[in-house]
């Protein structure tokens, strides 16, 4: 088992920016539905081009999975890939994030996958190096360790995304992990920002409790801490 070290809370946030960019321009790019996704607290991420990936941010331990197509052995048990895992860990992959990574098998629903590492937010672990992780399917989500400038650019040049709509993603980045705001209500000026199909869009932004209007049937939410920004992983291996 192979122990290092990632920037937790920079991976979160590099996860919530990308989503919250991906939601405010969804109704200009239906051929990207469903590219970054979340339940509860589960994040998900689909590139369209064989690589997927599913991260569990519970309050203790954080839980990712990772499936590249063209690796993948559907008769490989998903579970090896925990050796030497908690029982908590195994319990939260089991029940939370391995449910995202279905498969049929032989006309039986498995968990399909590549690569996975788990921890408790400062230590993690893996059967697979790290280098090995982002082999197989775990550099999906690399670039979320770069840093808030470098994903704030990537997402503008991916989604061509106007200064309006740059300023509007800023505002709700810092709203949503300030912590302080459960659920937000976009003001009439932020969403004449939105372009394109905006069903798709509230859609998107709904999976982050932000909405263009409050529900009257208010549920509590999983509430997103405050995150400190870091601008390196500084991984180690053993």
């Amino acid at each position: 088992m192979t122990e290092f070290r990632l920037d937790a809370q920079g991976l979160r946030k590099g996860c919530v920016l990308a989503s919250i960019a991906y939601a405010v321009s969804a109704g200009e790019h239906a051929e990207m539905e469903g590219e970054h996704s979340w339940d509860r607290l589960n994040y998900c991420i689909n590139n369209f081009a064989g690589i997927r990936g599913t991260i569990t941010f519970h309050p203790e331990y954080i839980v990712a999975v990772f499936r590249e197509e063209s690796k993948a052995d559907i008769y490989k048990n998903a579970y090896d890939y925990f050796a030497g895992a908690t029982t908590n860990i195994l319990k939260i992959a089991e029940i939370e994030t391995l449910r995202y990574m279905l498969q049929d098998v032989d006309g039986e629903q498995k968990p399909v996958i590549t690569a996975a590492f788990w921890g408790t937010w400062s230590d993690f672990y893996s059967t697979q190096s790290w280098n090995e992780i982002l082999e197989n399917g775990g550099s999906i989500i690399e670039n979320y360790f770069l840093g808030y400038n470098e994903v704030m650019e990537q997402c503008k040049n991916k989604y061509g995304l106007k200064n309006k709509q740059m300023e509007l993603i800023a505002d709700l980045f810092r709203r949503k992990t300030s912590g302080m705001e459960w659920e937000i209500r976009l003001k009439d000026d932020e969403i004449k920002c939105l372009r394109g199909d905006l069903k798709k869009t509230k859609k998107a932004l709904r999976e982050l409790n932000i909405f263009f209007d409050i529900p009257k049937q208010k549920k509590q939410t999983v509430k997103w801490p405050v995150w400190e920004w870091a601008d390196k992983t500084g991984k180690k291996e053993k």
